[in-house]
């Protein structure tokens, strides 16, 4: 497990398959990133307070039948947030919009684009990718990200949007994607 102070980052991403605990002042966070059916327990096993979800695709068709089942399971899953909670969801994924359409939970959406939190001011240095996150069209913060790829912006704009609802300030935010590198599981060199 991890501490964190107030001037550090809740917003920091997983470097394993495991959840890790992070302090913010006095709350308590778990952070896991977990895919619909790993190791035979779903998602559907998680009661999350903020719910994040990147993306709904016929994926996991040895668990789900199609892709409406996968649709209905991440409905299940937002479900599963009460009421003081939040879904936080990418608006420019069809699929995860329509998963969620007409959702009796307060809903944060983001998108490299559009969505209440989005990037504006998107510039590419050698490959990484340096932007402005807006939260409902106000500046939130700048992030020089340091891995590669528009998916990770979009993974940062949903780590901003998480953390935005958590409370971390904005400065803790932009530290925390900005030192981001990669998770141990992805992006790994094997020799």
């Amino acid at each position: 497990s991890s501490t964190f102070t107030s001037d550090q980052t809740a917003c920091k991403l997983l470097n394993s398959s495991d959840a890790d605990m992070v302090r913010n002042s006095s709350k308590e966070y778990t952070f896991s990133h977990t895919n619909k059916a790993s190791a035979g327990v779903t998602f559907l096993s998680f009661f999350p307070t903020v719910a994040v979800i990147l993306n709904v695709e016929a994926d996991h068709l040895d668990y789900f039948a199609d892709l409406c089942a996968v649709e209905r399971s991440f409905r299940s899953f937002a479900q599963l947030v009460p009421e003081n909670g939040c879904v936080v969801a990418n608006a420019e994924d069809p699929n995860t919009m329509t998963s969620l359409s007409g959702l009796d939970r307060p809903l944060l959406t983001f998108g490299v684009e559009q969505g209440d939190v989005c990037a504006r001011n998107l510039q590419w240095h050698n490959g990484l990718a340096a932007f402005d996150i807006m939260v409902k069209n106000e500046f939130f913060t700048h992030v020089d990200l340091q891995v590669p790829g528009l998916h990770n912006v979009k993974n940062a704009l949903a780590a901003a949007a998480a953390a935005h609802v958590l409370g971390v300030p904005a400065a803790a935010v932009a530290q925390g994607l900005g030192s981001f590198t990669h998770c141990r599981t992805h992006a790994t060199i094997v020799a």
